[in-house]
């Protein structure tokens, strides 16, 4: 799979889509589809997460729906995530709700 990295000096306003991996660094506002998602410490994202896996890094506002979703010690949420799998690294902050979702691969 393709692996893409949108740098810490971009800002996008819209949607972003991709069948591989993604890597995100700058500031988004707006929905965000790809097979991996991870944001640095970092990134600023306001909109939505969607894929098979999210790693959460950096500071994000809204909704995210993934088969596994990370927030990582550098982690600053603020929203809902569904998931069928969640990991909050004992350092991050998350403030919202978190549903379980069925697991695609059961």
């Amino acid at each position: 799979m393709s692996k893409s990295k949108l740098a810490g000096d971009l800002k996008i306003t819209g949607e972003v889509t991709s069948l591989g991996n993604v890597e995100l660094d700058g500031v988004i506002e707006g929905n965000i589809t790809a097979r991996k998602l991870e944001t640095s410490k970092d990134a600023k994202i306001k909109g939505t997460l969607k894929g098979d896996k999210v790693i959460v890094g950096g500071h994000f506002e809204g909704t995210i729906g993934a088969e596994k979703v990370k927030l990582s010690l550098t982690a600053d949420v603020d929203g809902d995530i569904t998931s069928a799998s969640l990991s909050i690294d004992e350092e991050a902050y998350f403030r919202g709700t978190s549903k379980r979702s069925p697991s695609k691969t059961k």
